[in-house]
């Protein structure tokens, strides 16, 4: 988990990289569409309604009565970071870079050498683009998503057994994954960040469900 000094992109939150035992989990293979938040009783959201769309611009707060109404949960930052991978040690689960062909995000600011692409200002429905080796679709941009852990600025003393970081009183939680506006960079698996749980501006989930 994490990611080296010598990974484009990196920056200190990512580090130390360390090794993480997770326990058998399910993760939904898209990101929680319009249509499933609406059914289910999702409060907050965007004042718009497009079926098979990530609902976006959801509080962590919002996201967790959903969760709850739903018998399901938000992954652990570990469990997130392992099912993006999939199984891969290299910047994104596709390789050593990425095109606009397999992830939503801005393709003027591409990583590494490749060249510039398709920037579509806008989410693409759950499902419609290329799947990671595991089968989770959009799981390198389009939306940034929310997990369970709340944020801490390095991965010292993290939890080694894939469960979700806890500190009472911590302002922040923990969100994963690019989003269909920011920089290929931001796109890559160990790409992490923290926010106020009451800001949802771009941020929406992927739901999860531990295994006994």
């Amino acid at each position: 988990m994490g990611s080296s000094e010598s990974e484009e992109g990196h920056w200190f939150a990512e580090s130390p990289v360390h090794k993480v035992r997770v326990r058998a989990f399910l993760m939904c293979r898209t990101e929680c569409t319009q249509r499933a938040w609406v059914q289910v009783g999702g409060e907050d959201g965007r004042n718009w309604w497009v079926p098979d769309l990530p609902i976006e611009g959801v509080t962590w707060d919002a996201v967790k009565a959903w969760c709850g109404k739903a018998g399901l949960g938000l992954p652990s930052e570990a469990e997130w970071e392992f099912a993006c991978r999939a199984g891969t040690t290299m910047p994104f689960s596709f390789g050593q870079a990425i095109a606009p062909a397999q992830v939503n995000y801005d393709g003027n600011y591409p990583y590494g050498n490749t060249p510039k692409g398709e920037y579509r200002e806008k989410t693409v429905a759950c499902g419609s683009l290329p799947g990671n080796p595991w089968g989770l679709f959009e799981v390198h941009g389009n939306i940034s998503e929310w997990c369970e852990d709340d944020w801490h600025s390095s991965y010292e003393r993290a939890p080694t057994d894939g469960s979700a970081w806890k500190t009472e009183g911590a302002p922040f939680r923990v969100f994963r994954s690019g989003i269909w506006r920011g920089i290929a960079r931001y796109c890559r698996s160990a790409a992490r960040w923290g926010v106020p749980g009451d800001r949802g501006a771009g941020l929406g989930f992927r739901p999860a469900f531990s295994l006994p």
